[in-house]
């Protein structure tokens, strides 16, 4: 890889006599001889030389590699669709699933009141038959006792 250093950096103003870009010459110290001139956003002067020759190297990328970028863009953009197509299948699909799950409780929710009816039903009929059976047995008590008094 190359190695670089800036040779020259210089403020572009805007009509208002602010700094609106810099542009940023960079030579190449190791290889062949290269040299290019790239325009950064705002005033980069006041960077480090290593700042600048990364600012202009990514300038000189993104300008010269802009047909390769919008394909990697256009590929991008291509898995996001396929990942929101692929999260509202199993957003739908958690949707059902939910729908089914709430439908089931629903019914545990029915076999649950219905079984507690039922229960308070047994439970009264065991009370009568408890009160049925003791009377029964007071009865026949009190006529055993009856009977061997009288003898």
């Amino acid at each position: 890889m190359r190695a670089w250093n800036v040779v020259g950096k210089y403020p572009v103003y805007d009509d208002e006599g602010k700094v609106s870009h810099t542009d940023i010459t960079i030579a190449s110290t190791t290889g062949s001889y290269a040299t290019y001139t790239e325009r950064t956003i705002g005033d980069q002067r006041d960077k480090s030389e290593q700042e600048l020759v990364e600012l202009a190297r990514e300038a000189h990328f993104k300008s010269e590699y802009a047909e390769r970028a919008m394909a990697e863009s256009v590929v991008k953009i291509d898995e996001i669709e396929l990942n929101i197509k692929e999260g509202q299948k199993l957003r739908q699909a958690m949707q059902e699933q939910l729908e089914f799950t709430a439908a089931k409780l629903a019914q545990i929710d029915d076999a649950i009141e219905r079984s507690e009816t039922q229960f308070t039903k047994v439970e009264e009929l065991i009370k009568v038959t408890t009160g049925t059976i003791n009377e029964l047995i007071v009865g026949m008590m009190g006529d055993v006792e009856d009977e061997e008094t009288i003898e």
